[in-house]
């Protein structure tokens, strides 16, 4: 039998979605889940496009605000 870690046995007990459960699933298994999300939901996209160009500097969401600003005028 083996040992799991105290995050691992409250994922393992557990159904409620938490900040504890989705940490023990690592963050491999949460970036391949909201890449499948984001390819079928286009708010997700671009939430997270812009979560992604925020860690670029703060230019980057700026210009990515103007381009929705732009599509949203038209």
């Amino acid at each position: 039998m083996s040992q799991r870690g105290s995050s691992e046995d409250a994922a393992a007990r557990t159904k409620t979605v938490t900040q504890e459960a989705l940490a023990a699933l690592g963050a491999e298994a949460l970036a391949d889940l909201l890449i499948a999300h984001a390819a079928t939901d286009p708010t997700l996209r671009k939430k997270l496009g812009m979560l992604l160009a925020a860690t670029e500097g703060p230019g980057k969401p700026a210009a990515e605000i103007d381009k929705r600003l732009k599509t949203i005028g038209r």
